[in-house]
């Protein structure tokens, strides 16, 4: 079949027509094409993602579970070491718990330390025998005794801090702590117990000059003579280094900062009529409201012994009655009557002006001991304390605290013009006043019974012993010298003779009342 030219150019607009289409859908398909493509290779940098992020997780892993097992292997190590640890020659445990016990008892009692041993081997699973209360009690008696018998190394500059204790009885002990002048802590910084070491432990029931004389010489024979010797004050602590003198230099006496402020506080205040008769209706206050709704208002009871050295409280307390006195309606009075508390400290107020001189004398003592405590002494150490009291406030010169503040500023001077130029030493002593009140933590309820043996340990409260330093010691001392020290310088305690005494009453009485059956 033909077609003429005429069809054929009728039909070429249609062929065009299928020809555009044709390609508009190869270009669509070829866009799908692409997408597709685009869309798998996205989905594969997202799996490729995924599968990074999940080996670094599991890699993350692999180390947190090596760096556990290695610290459960070091600390099953540490556990089998110390459960394991070797015994020392004649003992049941190794130096390592000998240690823990040793370091434990500056903290808790005797009898508290091997059930608290028992709580912590229980809970972690540990097989662990501990030691008896007595038996640590001996480990600290017997490193003690070795302290003060071990040869120390003798300093030319040896700084001795001497002091008395007593508790009931005659008893009292002397005790000496040392410390290179030259190994003081710098200025800025106060002298710490783990810094001193324990150069004597003498119980005595007479305690004359030549007492203290002796045993200055037989310490010094052991340890070198000192350079300075800081006591409280005591006349048989401060004449008596005159037997130190014979056999060295001039040894400088420096008397304790503390005990000198709460001296001249006592002469400046504590004689008055006016302080004396605040001290009386604080007396009489305190029985009235003590079984009161005012107890938390009971005012502070004074101690019968150094009460200026711990004078502060009483003040503290005048001064919050003050402010509630003012303030009726403060949180601090508590859910009680207000109309009760001027009739019970309403006296408080007449001592209005007394009670802030007192209280300005407590902040320059304070600030003056706190300056002494960290700065030490120097041959300028007068010029330093003057300075920095002033510094610190404005001082009324005709006031107690004015004179107090001369007085203070004086004594330093003279301390320190003891010293040489370029030679440093301390000005207080309480370091061993820290230690006596830790040992009489140590022996809490039985500190009135009187001294014991106890008082050999004193040197395991300085510091944490090591299990070297531990084997040292119970190496050079052993049981039978430990007890021997007690019996030779203890003796019968006070408990022992009471027990005695009341054994005896009780034979006597049962033997009187035998008799009386009898007849």
């Amino acid at each position: 079949m033909k077609f003429s030219t005429k069809d054929r150019q009728q039909d070429k607009p249609k062929n065009t027509s299928r020809r555009s289409e044709a390609g508009r859908r190869r270009l669509i398909r070829i866009i799908e094409r692409q997408r597709e493509t685009i869309r798998q290779q996205t989905e594969r940098e997202v799996k490729d993602r995924e599968r990074i992020e999940r080996l670094r997780i599991e890699v993350e892993t692999l180390r947190i579970q090596q760096r556990e097992r290695c610290q459960e292997t070091t600390y099953s190590d540490r556990v089998a070491s110390f459960c394991h640890d070797a015994n020392l020659p004649d003992h049941s445990f190794g130096a390592r718990m000998i240690a823990l016990c040793v370091n434990l008892s500056r903290h808790m009692s005797f009898r508290l330390i091997p059930k608290a041993l028992k709580l912590i081997f229980d809970a972690l699973g540990l097989s662990v025998p501990c030691p008896a209360h007595d038996t640590i009690e001996h480990w600290c008696k017997r490193i003690g005794l070795d302290q003060i018998n071990h040869p120390r190394q003798r300093y030319e500059d040896w700084l001795w801090i001497v002091d008395h204790s007593n508790q009931i009885g005659q008893e009292k002990v002397l005790v000496i702590l040392g410390i290179s002048a030259s190994r003081l802590p710098p200025p800025g910084q106060t002298l710490t117990l783990d810094q001193l070491e324990v150069l004597a432990i003498v119980p005595g029931k007479s305690w004359k000059r030549d007492d203290v004389r002796a045993v200055y010489a037989a310490v010094a024979q052991r340890c070198g003579n000192p350079r300075f010797v800081v006591c409280d004050g005591a006349v048989e602590l401060r004449e008596t280094v005159d037997v130190l003198e014979k056999t060295g230099p001039r040894v400088v006496v420096l008397r304790d900062f503390k005990h000198f402020a709460a001296n001249r506080f006592e002469k400046l205040v504590g004689q008055s009529e006016r302080f004396k008769s605040f001290c009386s209706a604080m007396g009489t206050t305190r029985c009235q409201v003590q079984q009161s709704e005012f107890a938390h208002l009971t005012p502070p009871s004074l101690k019968t012994k150094a009460r200026f050295m711990n004078i502060e409280p009483l003040v503290r307390w005048a001064s919050l009655i003050l402010f509630l006195l003012e303030n009726p309606d403060h949180d601090a009075i508590g859910d009680v009557d207000r109309t009760r508390l001027s009739e019970k400290f309403g006296w408080v107020e007449s001592y209005r002006d007394e009670i802030a001189s007192w209280a300005r004398c407590c902040d320059l003592i304070d600030l003056s001991l706190g300056w002494v405590n960290t700065q030490g002494l120097n041959s300028h150490s007068r010029s330093q304390l003057e300075a920095f009291l002033d510094s610190s406030r404005i001082w009324d010169s005709n006031t107690w605290e004015g004179q107090l503040r001369s007085e203070l500023i004086s004594f330093v001077g003279q301390s320190a013009a003891q010293l040489e130029e370029g030679e440093r030493a301390w000005q207080s002593s309480e370091a061993i006043e820290s230690v006596f009140g830790r040992y009489k933590c140590r022996e809490f309820q039985h500190s009135r019974s009187g001294f014991t043996g106890l008082i050999l340990s004193l040197p395991t409260l300085l510091r944490d012993w090591t299990p070297d330093q531990v084997r040292e010691s119970l190496a050079r001392v052993k049981n039978k010298e430990m007890r021997a020290w007690t019996q030779n310088n203890i003796g019968r305690t006070v408990s022992a003779r009471r027990a005695q005494a009341y054994r005896s009453f009780q034979k006597a009485t049962k033997t009187t009342k035998t008799l009386k059956s009898a007849a």
